[in-house]
C-alpha cells in the first residue's frame, strides 16, 4: 500500500467509513441507537425457526427485537452478538449448550449462555468491542474498520492495474453505488473473507514479503479461517503458486501464515472439543440435520439455475426483496473483457489476474451449487458468499472502461485533427 499516495488512501478509507455510517443508520432493521452501548438481559432465544411459540408471546421478544434489531430478531446476529459477548466476558461459547435443542443445559444460569453456532474469529473480532464498551452492538464499530480497511486495500491493488485517476474512480464507485458495503454493514463473518483475499491479492501482486506484511497477511488468513472454516481456502488458493514460484523472497509470509494457521487451527479444535466433545465436529453439524457439513449440500447440476438467479434476475416470486448482483453492479459485466486486455497488452500481472479469476470463478461455482445458495435463499442475504471478489471484478472491469475510455478520446482526436486538416488552406 505504499506505492499508492497515502492522501488517497485516507481519502478512500475516510469516504467508506461515512458511507458506511449513513448506510447503517439508515437500515430498518438496526439496533436503536441507545442500544448499541447496552449490555443486553438474558433475551429469548432466536432458533432457525425464530422464537419457539412460548417465547414469542412475551413481552421481551418484542421489546429485544425493536430494541436490538437484528442481534434480537435475526439468527446469524443474535449468535454473533451472544457469541461475542460470551468471549469478552472469558467464556468459550458451546460450553453449557445444548446444540441440537438450541438452549441452555442450565436454563437458571445467572446470565445467557451462548451457543457455538459459527467460527470464532468474527465473534472474536467482537469481542474487543465488546470490552471497550460496545454491548449491545459489538460489530458496528468493526464492521466499519472492515469496510474502511477494503476499500483502502482494493484502491492500492486497482492502481497495479489502473491509473491513480481510474483506480480513485472505479473503487469509489464500487464502495458507493454498488452492493459492496450493504454486506459490512450487515454483520456477517464474511467481512473478514473479503479484507483476507484483497490482502493476498495485494501481496501476491506486489514485491514486499518482509515480516510485518508477512504477519499482518498470516493474522487476517487465520481470521477468515476462525470465522468462516471453508473460506481460508480461497485465499491459500490465490498464495500457493505465486509464493512458491518466488519462495526465496516470500517465505517469511508462507512462515508467518502456515504458523498463525497452524495455531488457529489448534485452537478452533481445542474449542470444538470442549463445546461438542470432538475437535474435529463443527457447528455446522448441528445446522439442517447435518446437511452443512455434507458433501450433499454442493449440487453442481443447479449452478446454472441459482447463477441467474443470484445474478441476473433475483427471486421474481417476491417483490422487493434482495436484488440480483447485476441489477445494481451491472459494469461488473465487463471483467472478462478487462482480463482478456491485460493479456493484450502483455501487463507483467495478467497471470496473476487469471489466476484470481480462475479461483473466484471457482469460490462462485461452488456457492452456487451450495444447495442455500440458489434463488431462493436470495432473502437470506446470500451474495454475501460472492462480496470478497467484487473488488476484483470492478478493477478488471476498470481496465476495459479505461481503454474503451482511451480509444474513444483517441478517436475524437484523430477526427478533429482530420476535420482541422480540412478545413485549412492549401
Amino acid at each position: 500500500m505504499l506505492a499508492t499516495s497515502r492522501r488517497r488512501l485516507i481519502a478512500t478509507g475516510l469516504i467508506a467509513l461515512a458511507f458506511y455510517a449513513y448506510a447503517w443508520a439508515v437500515q430498518p432493521n438496526r439496533p436503536q441507537l441507545g442500544a448499541v452501548f447496552d449490555d443486553p438481559p438474558k433475551l429469548a432465544t432466536i432458533t432457525q425457526t425464530g422464537l419457539s411459540k412460548a417465547d414469542a408471546a412475551t413481552p421481551l421478544a418484542r421489546y429485544q427485537a425493536r430494541r436490538w434489531g437484528w442481534y434480537g430478531a435475526w439468527y446469524d446476529q443474535f449468535h454473533y452478538a451472544r457469541m461475542a459477548r460470551a468471549i469478552g466476558r472469558g467464556e468459550l461459547p458451546g460450553v453449557g449448550w445444548d446444540p441440537v435443542h438450541m438452549v441452555a443445559k442450565n436454563p437458571a444460569a445467572t446470565h445467557e449462555v451462548a451457543s457455538f453456532s459459527y467460527g470464532l474469529g468474527y465473534p472474536a473480532v467482537g469481542a474487543v468491542f465488546y470490552l471497550i464498551g460496545f454491548n449491545g452492538d459489538p460489530f458496528v464499530v468493526p464492521d466499519g474498520l472492515l469496510f474502511a480497511l477494503a476499500a483502502m486495500l482494493a484502491l492500492a491493488l486497482a492502481e497495479r492495474f489502473l491509473n491513480p485517476v481510474t483506480a480513485l474512480i472505479v473503487v469509489n464507485a464500487l464502495v458507493l453505488t454498488g452492493p459492496f458495503a450493504l454486506y459490512f454493514v450487515i454483520p456477517y463473518g464474511t467481512s473478514l473473507t473479503v479484507v483476507a483475499v484483497l490482502a493476498a491479492l495485494l501481496v501476491i501482486t506486489g514485491d514486499r514479503f518482509d515480516w510485518p506484511v508477512a504477519v499482518a497477511l498470516g493474522t487476517l488468513t487465520a481470521l477468515a479461517f476462525a470465522a468462516r472454516y471453508t473460506d481460508a481456502v480461497w485465499v491459500l488458493a490465490l498464495l500457493a503458486i505465486p509464493l512458491a514460484i518466488r519462495w526465496r523472497a516470500a517465505w517469511r509470509v508462507v512462515v508467518a501464515t502456515v504458523i498463525e494457521l497452524g495455531i488457529t487451527a489448534a485452537i478452533v479444535a481445542w474449542a470444538q472439543d470442549r463445546a461438542f466433545g470432538d475437535p474435529f465436529t463443527t457447528p455446522y453439524k448441528y445446522v439442517h440435520n447435518g446437511l452443512d457439513a455434507s458433501w450433499r449440500a454442493y449440487q453442481f447440476g443447479h449452478v446454472a439455475n441459482a447463477g441467474v438467479g443470484v445474478f441476473l434476475t433475483g427471486d421474481r416470486s417476491i417483490l422487493f426483496r434482495v436484488e440480483p448482483i447485476l441489477k445494481s453492479f451491472p459494469w461488473a459485466l465487463a471483467a472478462p473483457f478487462g482480463l482478456v486486455l491485460l493479456f493484450v497488452d502483455r501487463h507483467p500481472l495478467r497471470w496473476i489476474a487469471a489466476l484470481a479469476t480462475a479461483v473466484g470463478v471457482v469460490s462462485t461455482v461452488t456457492y452456487l451449487a451450495w444447495v442455500f445458495g440458489g434463488t431462493r435463499d436470495l432473502e437470506y442475504w446470500i451474495i454475501r458468499f460472492h462480496v470478497a471478489w467484487f473488488p476484483l471484478w470492478a478493477i478488471l472491469a476498470g481496465v476495459a472502461i479505461e481503454r474503451l475510455l482511451a480509444t474513444t478520446g483517441a478517436a475524437a482526436g484523430a477526427r478533429g485533427e482530420a476535420v482541422e486538416a480540412a478545413g485549412s488552406p492549401p
